[in-house]
């Protein structure tokens, strides 16, 4: 496999999400999200090697296949590091860190939470 096609991939993702056009979940693990495409469910994950260390996470983009008799567990096909991708992709750990951040505040519902916080604290005044 091409690492400049799972690159064009990671590209696809962030324009679509950022679109909101790619509902993503809340995965297994706190740090871990995931959508489905075409009857293959994406991961976005980050891995914070050691938290005594100030070491930048690791973000891996993991492809599975649906396995409809167990929708939350899916059989693994391949994974891919930013640190992979930067072979092709140098800016590969800035984008997978920009697209784990609008999937996360897409899910939090981010935007919604500050207008509320903007219009109490107008109502304060």
């Amino acid at each position: 496999m091409e690492l400049s096609r799972v690159a064009a991939l990671l590209e696809r993702l962030v324009a679509k999400t950022k679109d909101k056009e790619i509902k993503w979940e809340e995965g297994l693990g706190d740090d871990e999200f995931t959508t489905m495409v075409n009857g293959f469910r994406l991961g976005l994950s980050r891995n914070i090697p050691d938290a005594d260390y100030e070491v930048d996470p690791d973000y891996y983009l993991t492809i599975r296949k649906k396995d409809p008799q167990k929708p939350r567990q899916s059989g693994w096909i391949d994974s891919f590091s930013d640190q992979e991708l930067k072979e092709v992709m140098p800016e590969a750990f800035k984008t997978m860190q920009s697209l784990f951040q609008e999937i996360r505040r897409q899910i939090v519902g981010v935007e919604e939470i500050v207008e509320d916080l903007i219009k109490s604290i107008d109502e304060m005044i």
